[in-house]
């Protein structure tokens, strides 16, 4: 049998009383705590015994000054003298234990407890775990998403499950603040009124729940991305979860061990903000190379493909294409994107013909006018145009003629731009060209995708 095992441990940092029920169960069997680390910790395998763990929160200790060395120093020998002997910890949470049948709790004063909790988690968990929850939303991966851009998300399952992440991810860290904020009122109205503070045992299902879900979606994620996108980038999104797991564990390793090392507070902040930069700016890379390796792979000289083609409407058009077709689905809406576009050019200032359409099926109702709008408010991507400035955006076009009930073509400057949104019972189909646009092509669409539908 191995002397040594590592646990996923992974409590709420606030969740002293759970901590310390399970080391107290693993050291009744024979597992005591060696070191606890940021995702998994270390048990060195010895005799069982009743032991009492205690969780001390520390808020003047700092992961990155060796000079709070001395007084954490101090406290632990106090600590000792005490009958208890310091264990592990990380950063301003400390972990002690005693197998004295009954021991003198370290922290006797329970409104100073309550302030050393209320101030090490504010600054250790609560500001990180926020700054985490904003740039996920704003960086456009939110919940958020799924009603500003269904079209876009609701169409694969890669986006649907992206979006259960993040989603689960927020609502775990917003629900643990709130809970974490009515344990806080709990606590200080029993302290106040003479007693100990409140039982933090409210946070470990739910938490245990959420971690659960988490899990799930990124596994379903991987195989989703890889269903749609090959097996190989399937695999990039596997690896791109486990590189991340892996630089939070050892981000918080390496600070241990320059504050072991005496390394200055400066020295050690820069060191580990560079790590951080190149790291993430590696796995940035990592991400665009495969972004761009997944375009470059989707095209090829085969357009049979295409319900329409640049020659349909000019007929001036290059004879060299390559195109580009993908498909993708869930039980709430389809969508069918291709690509044409003309290479082979030697003329540098020659005028490209380029075609691309996007046919979305999604069923009538709330959910087919918020993709609609999307499109609409998209404008070819150009966002930050409200659709008013400069004679800018999608204008109504008469449809009495067409199969379409409804249609919009877009205007740059007051004029036509080469880009409509035809709407169907059923699906909204958009077809942006770069060519420029005459009265008849709207008419001509509408016909190719009125046969094609």
């Amino acid at each position: 049998m191995k002397d040594v095992k590592r646990k996923y441990v992974n409590y709420m940092p606030f969740d002293y009383e759970g901590i310390e029920d399970l080391l107290e169960r693993e050291a009744r069997a024979g597992w005591h705590l060696e070191h606890a680390g940021a995702l998994f910790w270390t048990f060195r395998k010895g005799e069982p015994v009743d032991s009492t763990y205690s969780v001390v929160y520390r808020p003047k200790v700092s992961a990155y000054d060796p000079d709070d060395a001395d007084p954490v120093a101090e406290f632990d020998s106090f600590c000792e003298e005490a009958g208890w002997k310091y264990v592990s910890g990380r950063g301003k949470v400390r972990i002690y234990r005693s197998d004295e049948p009954d021991p003198v709790p370290i922290d006797t004063d329970e409104e100073l407890k309550l302030k050393s909790m209320r101030k090490s988690i504010l600054g250790s968990y609560i500001v990180p775990m926020l700054l985490i929850v904003v740039l996920l939303n704003a960086g456009g991966s939110g919940p958020l998403c799924i009603l500003k851009r269904p079209a876009s998300v609701l169409s694969n399952y890669n986006g649907m499950l992206s979006m259960a992440v993040t989603g689960t991810l927020t609502l775990m860290v917003l629900l643990s603040f709130i809970v974490f904020g009515l344990w806080l009122k709990k606590s200080t109205v029993s302290v106040r009124d003479g007693g100990s503070c409140a039982s933090t045992s409210v946070f470990r299902k739910g938490y245990k729940i959420f971690e659960v879900l988490i899990l799930l979606f990124a596994a379903l994620w991987c195989l989703a991305f890889a269903y749609e996108e090959g097996a190989f980038f399937g695999i990039i999104g596997a690896a791109l979860i486990l590189l991340l797991i892996l630089f939070v564990m050892g981000v918080g390793q390496m600070t241990e061990r320059f504050r072991a090392a005496g390394l200055s507070k400066a020295a050690n902040m820069l060191i580990t903000i560079a790590v951080v930069v190149v790291v993430v700016g590696a796995l940035t890379q990592l991400v665009t190379w495969s972004f761009y390796t997944l375009e470059d792979g989707k095209w090829d000289r085969d357009g049979s493909q295409m319900i329409m083609k640049v020659s349909d409407f000019r007929e001036d058009a290059g004879r060299q294409y390559k195109y580009s077709h993908r498909e993708t689905g869930t039980f709430l809406m389809s969508l069918k994107e291709a690509e044409q576009e003309e290479t082979g050019v030697s003329d540098p200032d020659a005028w490209l013909y380029d075609l691309s359409y996007e046919i979305l099926k999604v069923p009538s109702g709330n959910l087919y006018d918020r993709c609609l709008d999307q499109w609409i408010k998209e404008g070819i991507g150009f966002e930050w145009l409200d659709g008013n400035e400069k004679g800018t955006g999608y204008r109504e076009k008469d449809a009495a003629d067409l199969h379409a009930d409804r249609a919009y073509s877009y205007y740059w400057n007051g004029e036509e731009d080469g880009t409509w949104i035809l709407c169907y019972p059923g699906a909204i189909v958009r077809v942006e060209t770069t060519f420029e646009p005459v009265a008849s092509d709207l008419e001509k669409i509408d016909e190719k995708v009125a046969a094609a539908l």
